[in-house]
């Protein structure tokens, strides 16, 4: 069970939590350190990107902001996956959890896996130097919408002084959540984003927050990485791979 797949709403609506264990502020952020670039997926090795730690020596710290603050990339949110969070919401608000609110993360047992911790943690938000230093949804753009229809404040995870060469693979939308449709189906993702490298290449500069010592299940798979840069070596020179 991967909680990507459930807000990629290919399970229940009626999702039901059967165990939850917190997850510490300080487990959260050491977990994120991790995070890799996908790179070329265990293709031909592309730029030196493969397995770049993007995290490793950026800024993160956990902030509670006013979602409409928030700069998504994707032109639309899924009806279903957001229904799908309030219903986790109002779970764990049982046990006195807000995910809203969580100062770390929470991991879930559901009926549906019952073997399988999955985490539910916070949006990932990247203070991106590359578009004027806005804060752009790198994950959790659901969730951060979700608390924009409740008109509450959200707790991100804010990452800061990243690397300006390996930039978000897409570009804010201009308009913001203006320019987000409601839908109940995915649509071609050609459709919904505006990529800073050509197609197919974009997906070299994804971050894998689903590996298993970062945060296994939190994002759907986006294939293998293999987190090489362990050293304090310089980061590529990346040639402008702009349409």
């Amino acid at each position: 069970m991967r909680l990507g797949t459930v807000f990629q709403g290919d399970t229940r609506t009626d999702m039901k939590i059967i165990d939850h264990k917190l997850m510490a502020r300080n487990e959260l952020i050491d977990r994120l350190r991790r995070t890799c670039l996908l790179g070329s997926a265990g293709e031909e090795p592309v730029l030196g990107l493969d397995g770049l730690e993007i995290y490793k020596q950026a800024d993160i710290e956990m902030s509670i902001l006013d979602p409409n603050v928030l700069c998504p990339t994707q032109t639309y949110v899924e009806i279903p996956i957001v229904n799908l969070i309030k219903s986790i919401r109002k779970q764990l608000l049982q046990h006195e959890i807000d995910i809203f609110n969580m100062d770390g993360g929470v991991w879930i047992r559901t009926d549906e896996y019952p073997d399988e911790w999955i985490p539910v943690v916070p949006p990932i938000i990247e203070n991106s130097q590359a578009d004027n230093g806005i804060d752009i949804i790198s994950d959790g753009m659901h969730r951060s919408y979700a608390a924009r229809m409740e008109g509450m404040p959200i707790n991100v995870i804010r990452v800061k002084n990243l690397p300006p060469n390996v930039p978000y693979y897409a570009y804010p939308l201009p308009d913001g959540w203006k320019s987000v449709m409601q839908v109940h189906t995915k649509p071609d993702e050609k459709l919904t984003k505006t990529f800073r490298w050509p197609h197919g290449k974009h997906r070299w500069l994804y971050r894998v927050y689903n590996a298993d010592d970062v945060l296994p299940g939190v994002q759907k798979k986006r294939g293998p990485s293999r987190c090489a840069w362990n050293d304090n070596r310089e980061l590529p020179l990346i040639p402008n791979m702009s349409p």
